[in-house]
């Protein structure tokens, strides 16, 4: 019994290891644009008692500053199409307040244009680069930019600004980084 147990753990770890491994191949191009990433930190987003997705934040040296190179990562749980995405975008957009209303209709289209549907493992990355543009990433393939720092500054507040819908899933993003 034992020896299954052991066996059972063993092959428990390789999964978990070969997951981890996966993932981190499939943000590699994304990290080229933030020079020596390191994880700031990580947490889930839950909707009632869904998993939606698990997000990663990785940082210059692991120290986020919205004014310097980053990648979110969402690794995702469920099936959500690319134009949902976009709109719930937006929606949080506006609820955030922090944006001219004038651009969100343009922004919402670029986004619909760029965002693929996604399934359960497929993993979305946005990557703020040193020009403040956003880089968006489907499994490690660049699917689109959008060069304008205020989108860029706008879509990444959905999940870093003191403004979002979700301040459990930003705190375990930012780790010890704002404090």
């Amino acid at each position: 019994m034992k020896i299954v147990n052991l066996c059972f753990i063993t092959l428990m770890l390789c999964i978990t290891s070969l997951a981890a491994t996966e993932t981190r191949q499939r943000l590699e191009k994304a990290l080229t644009y933030v020079p020596q990433a390191k994880l700031v930190g990580e947490g889930r987003m839950r909707y009632l008692f869904w998993d939606i997705y698990d997000a990663s934040l990785y940082s210059v040296e692991g120290r986020f500053r919205s004014d310097k190179p980053f990648a979110l990562s969402l690794s995702y749980h469920r099936d959500i199409a690319g134009v949902e995405i976009a709109q719930r975008s937006i929606k949080e957009i506006k609820q955030q307040a922090l944006c001219a209303s004038t651009h969100l209709s343009r922004w919402e289209k670029m986004m619909s244009d760029i965002f693929p549907a996604v399934s359960e493992g497929d993993v979305l990355t946005g990557v703020r680069d040193s020009q403040g543009n956003a880089r968006f990433f489907y499994n490690g393939r660049e699917i689109g930019v959008i060069n304008e720092p205020d989108f860029t500054q706008c879509f990444f507040a959905i999940w870093l600004d003191e403004k979002t819908s979700e301040p459990k899933l930003r705190q375990r993003l930012l780790g010890n980084a704002n404090g």
